[in-house]
């Protein structure tokens, strides 16, 4: 169970975990693992800082997903078992999210967690054989018709030979 408790959460340990609106969860808990490795508060910041914002951003979005489905079910995010990570996976396929955006979500909540049965996560050969599933049973779809641009378009038709109109050609 993850109880709120002035910002933070606490882990069935007593473990505190800083405010995912605050902080990032991976950030920290990778740092804390480095400095127990004897690797400098400075040189971990280093190491956390090494994806760009925007990738963290987007890595932040998936780990509070899968924290607050953990939180629903009194689960703890940081010590899944396959049968967790497994029933996560399917409630995201049952929610209609795409296939590269479950493989995400399998990437973010793995570089911040515990090996489950002494495996990564987005290694694990069940989580494959999942993913290889949801591959087979949702096949990404190929567009019948190629992207377009609108405003490349528009751009086009102000120039020759559409513009001036008076003098374009048939």
């Amino acid at each position: 169970m993850l109880p709120e408790r002035n910002g933070l959460l606490l882990a069935p340990d007593g473990t505190e975990f800083p405010d995912l609106g605050e902080l990032r969860l991976a950030a920290w808990r990778l740092g804390r693992s480095l400095r127990s490795q004897g690797i400098s508060t400075e040189a971990a910041a280093t190491l956390c800082a090494a994806h760009r914002p925007s990738t963290r951003a987007l890595y932040h979005a998936k780990w509070r997903s899968f924290w607050r489905w953990c939180s629903r079910r009194e689960k703890d995010p940081l010590h899944p078992s396959i049968r967790m990570v497994l029933s996560y996976l399917q409630h995201l396929r049952q929610r209609h999210i795409k296939h590269y955006t479950i493989l995400s979500h399998i990437s973010t909540p793995s570089s911040c967690m515990n090996k489950v049965d002494g495996v990564l996560v987005g290694r694990h050969p069940l989580v494959a054989r999942w993913v290889l599933g949801d591959r087979a049973q949702n096949p990404p779809r190929k567009s019948l018709f190629p992207r377009w641009n609108l405003s490349v378009v528009l751009a086009a038709l102000n120039e020759k030979p559409f513009e001036p109109f008076r003098q374009a050609t048939p």
